[in-house]
């Protein structure tokens, strides 16, 4: 049950940091890689919660594959700009 709530907890926090990077972005445009990052960190963690919590076996797939698709072009994108 630990571990149910556990991944829980982690989503929301990354949650509410990827709506805090997201909006401090809109201002500083050098945040924009962290969001990115955040972003595919929060898609795989919810992939996650699917699998373990909610026992759903397709969006787990799909989460998480766009979570690593998200983190990998993020990046390339920061090694393609010099970020």
């Amino acid at each position: 049950m630990k571990d149910k709530s556990l991944g829980l907890f982690i989503q929301s926090v990354l949650f509410i940091s990827l709506f805090i990077t997201l909006t401090m972005s809109l201002f500083i445009n050098e945040l924009m890689f962290v969001s990115e990052t955040i972003l595919g960190l929060t898609l795989i963690v919810v992939g996650i919660n699917n699998k373990l919590t909610y026992k759903r076996k397709y969006m787990t797939t799909i989460y998480i594959i766009f979570g690593i698709l998200s983190i990998v072009l993020t990046i390339y994108y920061g090694f393609v700009n010099g970020i």
